[in-house]
């Protein structure tokens, strides 16, 4: 699939910049600095960026949140687990 976004550099421009970014997030424009440099998301951020996203009907490459897009997918119900740890299968109680 392609994305249409794949780094956070463009998730950030697409947030309106670092400053933006910063507002958005409640957070230092530093803070949105320290992503960039360090290539990296706080996971507490990574729920609302993700909704953020997909309200806008944005498409982005789940590796942003250190997801597959096999659990992206299940987090938004389009798929159904095919078993429990270890592969086990999983039963309702």
């Amino acid at each position: 699939m392609r994305y249409e976004i794949t780094t956070i550099e463009q998730l950030i421009d697409e947030l309106g910049g670092a400053s933006k970014a910063a507002e958005w997030a409640g957070c230092g424009y530093t803070g949105i600095r320290n992503w960039m440099d360090r290539q990296y998301i706080p996971p507490s951020r990574h729920l609302r960026l993700i909704l953020w996203l997909r309200a806008r009907g944005k498409t982005f490459d789940p590796a942003l949140f250190e997801l597959t897009p096999r659990e992206l997918a299940l987090l938004f119900g389009q798929g159904a687990p095919h078993g429990g740890p270890n592969g086990a299968e999983a039963h309702a109680p």
